[in-house]
């Protein structure tokens, strides 16, 4: 019975030393994950707009200034999108809140620039915990570059079937 009940007990300090050595790794592997600087690997490339788009693609101050900001940056380190998120925010309410021509007022687009904006606040409320881990940061990234690409689609459907002048002319 003594032998028994020294075994018992030998094997429960055994297995609370295992567990205690797990933690202790899996909190080192957060910590590793989080503070490695890794270079997000989305790049955020214009689609190449329709002859119907390009116009108002081209006048779209706003969003020119946009694209540039995205690509500057989301090509910086993982650390440097951690710390500086705030100015994304900023970018996007300005790019949202900035002029938009005419021709591109249309609730498609403006639904799609909203769908940008709440990607980007996701993103935002993710980097407020300090332990994000990489998985969810490159899906959040990719959410965004989705977002960025849903915009651009949309906006080649602009006047993608509006009537082409010169042939009703013809059917006189």
């Amino acid at each position: 019975m003594r032998l028994l009940l020294t075994l018992f007990l030998l094997l429960s300090i055994a297995c609370q030393s295992d567990k205690k050595q797990t933690a202790s790794q899996i909190a080192q592997v957060k910590k590793d994950s989080i503070s490695k600087i890794s270079t997000a690997q989305i790049v955020f490339q214009k689609p190449q707009p329709l002859p119907n788009a390009v116009d108002i693609i081209n006048e779209w101050r706003a969003l020119n200034e946009y694209d540039q900001f995205l690509n500057s940056f989301f090509g910086k380190s993982k650390w440097e999108v951690m710390h500086n998120y705030d100015v994304l925010v900023e970018a996007t309410n300005t790019f949202f809140e900035g002029e938009i021509p005419e021709a591109a007022k249309d609730k498609k687009i403006i639904s799609r620039m909203q769908v940008m904006r709440t990607f980007v606040m996701k993103l935002q409320d993710d980097l407020i915990d300090v332990d994000i881990s990489d998985s969810v940061f490159n899906q959040d990234l990719k959410e965004i570059q989705t977002a960025y690409n849903g915009l651009y689609v949309q906006l080649n459907k602009i006047n993608l079937f509006q009537p082409n002048p010169e042939l009703l002319d013809t059917l006189d």
